[in-house]
């Protein structure tokens, strides 16, 4: 087993979040479909609420796999994931989908076109340097004391 733990963790982390992107956007769109269809909703809400769901996953795997994050508290990296990743991504593709359904792309489209934008400009950038980035070094270190000032 740790083999196969130790083969997985060379792949590049930017090819590992795309592989979990892959599989949060199957979720994503998964719902996107269902509450366009069981519930008529806009192509932007449908979007955002197709969104949500992918980001659950997303973080559960991301923090795990992508970032090897699981040894530092979760509550404050699902927090900072929920505002950050999954609220701006959020934000940024219902906006990307409805500006792309009303230039008159169908919805499928609109979104495979938001979830790449969405996950290089927004999704990975913000994972690795706020939600999932480790600790400055005094945090990592409790015997360490800074210095002073002045």
């Amino acid at each position: 087993m740790s083999t196969i733990v130790t083969l997985w963790s060379r792949i590049p982390r930017v090819v590992r979040q795309l592989a979990v992107g892959g599989l949060a956007t199957v979720v994503d769109t998964v719902v996107l479909v269902a509450t366009l269809w069981a519930w008529a909703l806009s192509p932007g809400v449908a979007a955002v609420l197709g969104c949500l769901a992918g980001g659950v996953v997303n973080f559960g795997v991301t923090r795990a796999w992508v970032f090897a994050a699981a040894d530092r508290a979760w509550v404050p990296q699902a927090a900072r994931y929920a505002v950050v990743v999954v609220g701006g991504g959020a934000l940024v593709s219902g906006a990307a989908v409805a500006a792309l359904c009303a230039a008159g792309l169908p919805v499928l489209a609109a979104k495979a076109v938001a979830v790449v934008v969405t996950m290089l400009a927004w999704t990975y950038p913000m994972s690795a340097r706020v939600v999932f980035a480790a600790p400055p070094p005094a945090a990592r270190d409790p015997g360490r004391v800074a210095p002073a000032c002045g």
